[in-house]
């Protein structure tokens, strides 16, 4: 697993995602683990190892305290449209001005509901938030243009 963090971490830089937080790197091992496993194939866990005291994670079922950064899960059979809805609306409306910055990791990829809320994701970035949607497969990440 040591080897495959640091691979991760040369793969990170070169996509451009530089300041990878660390809650981040511990859900892709897990969705790699579970992308080896075929675990991916129903929905995401509600728990995900996540530090709660330094990361909003979703999809759970602790609701706490908002922090500054928010990763998300979306695997293969949860609703890609209402899970990339869940976060943006985490951060501009549960969260506002607390949540800046969305890893949303997913091992689906929808272009067409991407680009159907291209316009709220790009106000968001207007108004300072980071937004990281990253498409995770068997043979990598790639950081999606949004």
């Amino acid at each position: 697993m040591e080897q495959r963090i640091l691979d991760l971490d040369d793969f990170i830089v070169q996509r451009s995602i530089f300041e990878f937080p660390e809650g981040g790197k511990a859900v892709l091992s897990k969705i790699y683990d579970d992308i080896r496993e075929g675990k991916t194939q129903g929905k995401a866990p509600v728990e995900n190892g996540i530090n709660y005291d330094r990361t909003n994670y979703i999809p759970s079922k602790h609701e706490g305290t908002c922090r500054s950064l928010l990763v998300a899960v979306c695997y293969d059979k949860d609703n890609f449209e209402n899970r990339m809805l869940e976060c943006l609306d985490h951060i501009s409306i549960t969260c506002v001005g607390i949540n800046r910055e969305i890893f949303f990791f997913t091992t689906q990829w929808n272009s067409y509901i991407a680009n159907k809320y291209r316009g709220y994701i790009e106000s968001l970035k207007r108004d300072g938030y980071l937004i990281n949607m990253i498409y995770v497969t068997h043979i990598g990440i790639e950081l999606m243009p949004v």
